[in-house]
C-alpha cells in the first residue's frame, strides 16, 4: 500500500476548523471579509472561478481599501495550503461537498455581529448576478440554471432572515428588496 506512507486520511472536521481559524485572523474588518469569502466558496455548487470570486467580493462591498489587489488569490493559496480547497488545472477552485457543510456550521458559530442570514442572502444574490453575467457573455445553459438556482436560494435566505434588507449604496442598483 503505497498510499499508507504518503497519504493522509481526509478529516473534514479538521479542515473545517482550520478554515474557521483562518477566518479569525486579522482585525474585525478582515475577519468579516474572510467570513464572507468562506461563505462564498461554500455556496457554489460547481467549480469556482477566481475572477468571479474577486468580482463577487467587490460587489459585496469589499473595495480595494479592505481587499488588497491580489488578496483573493493569496487567500486561495492559503486555503489550499490548509487543505480546505484544491486549485485545479486552469485555475479553477474545488471544495469537497461534505467540507462545505461543516465550514458553514463553523461560520454560523463565528458569525459577524450583523444578521448572518441576511449577509448570506447578499452573497447568494451576488452569485446569481455573476452567473447571469456569465450567461450573457457565453450563452452557457449551465450559467442560466445556476443563476436561477442561486436567485431562488437568495429569496429563501431573505425570507429566513426575517429582517428588512437594508442595501448599501453599492447594492441599491439591484433594486431587489427582501420583503
Amino acid at each position: 500500500h503505497e498510499c499508507a506512507d504518503t497519504c493522509s486520511p481526509f478529516e473534514p472536521l479538521k479542515f473545517a476548523k482550520q478554515a474557521s481559524g483562518w477566518m479569525a485572523k486579522g482585525d474585525a474588518t478582515k475577519r468579516t471579509s474572510r467570513w464572507d469569502f468562506l461563505w462564498l466558496l461554500t455556496l457554489f455548487r460547481h467549480t469556482r472561478y477566481p475572477a468571479g470570486l474577486r468580482r463577487i467580493m467587490r460587489s459585496l462591498g469589499h473595495e480595494s481599501g479592505v481587499l488588497a489587489p491580489g488578496e483573493v488569490l493569496s487567500w486561495l493559496d492559503e486555503l489550499e495550503a490548509l487543505g480546505v480547497i484544491r486549485l485545479k488545472s486552469g485555475g479553477f477552485v474545488w471544495m469537497h461537498p461534505g467540507l462545505k457543510v461543516l465550514i458553514r456550521e463553523e461560520l454560523k458559530k463565528d458569525a459577524p455581529p450583523q444578521n448572518w442570514q441576511g449577509r448570506v442572502f447578499e452573497i447568494e444574490f451576488q452569485i446569481a448576478r455573476w452567473y447571469g453575467r456569465l450567461l450573457l457573455a457565453t450563452g452557457d445553459p449551465m450559467a442560466a440554471v445556476e443563476s436561477v438556482f442561486h436567485s431562488l436560494r437568495a429569496i429563501q435566505k431573505c425570507h429566513d432572515s426575517q429582517v428588512d434588507w437594508n442595501p448599501t449604496s453599492a447594492r441599491q442598483q439591484s433594486g431587489i428588496p427582501c420583503k
